[in-house]
């Protein structure tokens, strides 16, 4: 009896790194769109009324990016630092690196063109994590109880 309880562990534990796997993709998946709706808010923002980003990061609200300390750290350190509270695509860092450095730093036309670029790049990368999700997601269940059994396997 215990024998068996054990291997289901064993078993359930294995399947619970393909959870894992997935779930962070999930996250990172909701933190770039929530990203992305940021850097809309600050353009639109700067377009119509040429507010202050501070006011701007003060009303926007996420509850994704909230969570992971993205919004607190932005508030109170600025781009870089609340940068790596957030897991991204490594594709997506040089992008944001250089938006971070830039803007605040040109006129408002410049901001808006470099608002624009970088909303284009990220929505590019969104789209694809997006439409590889699905596959990913299957993977990473299977994988995941696949190692379990093949443990179980070699247990009894």
């Amino acid at each position: 009896m215990l024998k068996e309880i054990g291997l289901l562990i064993i078993w359930g534990s294995a399947s619970a790194l393909g959870c894992s796997a997935l779930v962070q993709d999930k996250r990172t998946l909701s933190q770039l769109y929530e990203l992305m709706n940021l850097i809309r808010k600050i353009r639109s923002r700067i377009a119509l009324c040429r507010e202050p980003l501070n006011a701007i990061y003060d009303s926007f609200q996420s509850p994704a990016l909230k969570r992971c300390g993205f919004l607190e750290t932005l508030r109170l350190s600025g781009w870089k630092e609340a940068l790596s509270q957030i897991t991204l695509p490594e594709s997506c860092r040089p992008l944001l690196d250089t938006f971070a450095s830039e803007l605040g730093k040109s006129c408002a036309e410049e901001q808006l063109r470099l608002c624009d670029a970088c909303i284009e790049e990220l929505d590019n990368c969104y789209t694809a994590l997006k439409k590889e999700f699905p596959q990913k997601s299957r993977m990473y269940l299977a994988l995941g109880s696949s190692l379990g059994l093949i443990l179980v396997i070699i247990l009894i």
